[in-house]
């Protein structure tokens, strides 16, 4: 199975995961990740490979950002 990480800038990932927990039940091997105000890429960092351990059981990962080149994105594919 594939598992599947959603990150962004503020609350992006916090607020699609509430969407689709709405519509659809919250899916299995699904991890979210925020890039809050308060955090440093370095935090994010940590926080993006902790989200990518718990995912580790899944044949592959598919990260979601909300923008591509920006922080969020970036430090996923850094990760």
């Amino acid at each position: 199975m594939i598992g599947i990480l959603v990150t962004g800038h503020g609350n992006f990932a916090t607020g699609l995961t509430s969407s689709v927990k709405l519509i659809a039940g919250m899916p299995q091997n699904y991890e979210m990740v925020d890039f809050l105000e308060s955090y440093g890429v370095e935090e994010l960092a940590e926080k993006l490979s902790e989200a990518m351990d718990r995912l580790s059981e899944c044949e592959g990962i598919l990260v979601f950002s909300d923008l591509a080149g920006g922080s969020p994105f970036k430090t996923a594919v850094e990760v």
